[in-house]
């Protein structure tokens, strides 16, 4: 994301530090030429010493440098607020936030300066609050510390909370080994080391509805169960279905089997609560070969319905990627005639984290040079 901070002073130095260093092309204003040109030449803020400037922070004394900015910090003394965004109202990209980090009461009219601002952009823009506790020598450094973001516009509090701390949440199938996952971050800790992954186990079910209410950036799952106009997946790889039978059962002994085949069987299937997009799958491949599945038991975890098949309540269907969970207690027989299942990270068109275009990245590199994609199954 392309961001800008406004004010070069301590605080503003430092949070563009914390900005840089989170993967974002970013730009230091100075009001002072004096003050530009110090930083320019000593790479250095006599207020933070010690804290080098990187080369790849941009510094300047144009206002228009915001003008397509994803965020703009506004860092200025307090009695400079109303004046900078007045100015800033010209260059700034519709729906922006302004993330102001400026304190105190406006003088002359006793308005806190989130008002200020609220009042010069007259609505433009929405304004996030940033506050601390916190010490610009510190966060200059690195040192851990914890500020809060407040504002009435929800989205604009969250990408200012994620452009400063630079992560980004997966979902990840609760009761399954995902190698992708694996891969996804090995690639990440390597190329994006600034970004913070973190997984969330969930169910089938919860995996989709945290992904489509914006709980999650990202979600590692069946392309097939999202909704197509909400959500854009990159396929990481495909799996074949198979029929999950007992070790002793007759269709073990089978090359290759088709859903008619299982017609006369007691179906394991996942339980609605836990996996309602693998419920639906087997009734609408059941119904594609022209019968009704008869379900004898339900599972809430893949290794609950593999015990379960073994025990030989039934049988199943499931993806062969899972077949090493089966201990070798049941079998994995290829199902012909059947769709093979898109494996795929999905998000949200209308996700606004910053971070997780480096994810998507990340990601896409990967696949390119095929380190999450193993070869089809012959005939796919």
């Amino acid at each position: 994301m392309k961001t800008a901070v406004i004010g070069s002073g301590a605080w503003g130095t430092a949070l563009a530090l914390a900005l840089l260093n989170n993967g974002h092309q970013t730009t230091l204003w100075s009001y002072s030429g004096q003050e530009h040109a110090t930083l320019r030449e000593k790479r250095e803020n006599p207020m933070l010493p010690g804290v080098a400037l990187p080369d790849t922070l941009e510094l300047t004394t144009d206002l228009a440098s915001v003008k397509d900015c994803g965020a703009v910090v506004l860092a200025t003394p307090s009695f400079a607020v109303r004046s900078t965004a007045k100015q800033l109202k010209a260059f700034l990209s519709p729906g922006a936030p302004v993330i102001l980090v400026s304190k105190g009461i406006e003088k002359d009219t006793s308005l806190l300066l989130h008002q200020v601002v609220e009042q010069e952009l007259d609505g433009q823009n929405p304004v996030v609050v940033l506050s601390g506790p916190s010490h610009a020598e510190e966060v200059g450094r690195g040192v851990p510390t914890a500020v809060v973001v407040a504002c009435g516009n929800r989205d604009a509090a969250l990408l200012a909370q994620q452009g400063f701390r630079g992560d980004v949440t997966v979902g990840i199938l609760r009761d399954t080994f995902d190698g992708n996952a694996v891969r996804i971050h090995q690639a990440m800790a390597r190329d994006c080391p600034q970004i913070h992954l973190t997984f969330r186990e969930l169910s089938h079910s919860d995996l989709i509805r945290a992904l489509l209410a914006g709980e999650l950036d990202a979600a590692i799952n069946s392309g097939e169960a999202l909704p197509q106009e909400d959500v854009d997946p990159i396929t990481l790889r495909r799996d074949r279905q198979c029929a999950v039978v007992p070790v002793s059962s007759p269709l073990a002994r089978a090359r290759s089997l088709r859903m008619e085949d299982l017609r006369e069987e007691n179906f394991v299937v996942m339980s609605r609560t836990a996996s309602l997009p693998g419920y639906g799958l087997v009734w609408k491949m059941a119904a594609d070969a022209g019968f009704t599945p008869r379900v004898a038991a339900e599972a809430n975890y893949v290794p609950s319905l593999l015990m379960l098949v073994a025990c030989g309540l039934g049988i199943s269907t499931l993806t062969d990627n899972l077949e090493h969970l089966s201990q070798d207690m049941v079998s994995f027989i290829p199902l012909v005639g059947v769709p093979l299942s898109c494996h795929a990270l999905a998000w949200r068109r209308d996700n606004r984290n910053p971070s997780l275009p480096f994810l998507l990245d990340t990601v896409r590199r990967g696949l390119e040079t095929g380190w999450a994609q193993p070869p089809s199954p012959p005939g796919a």
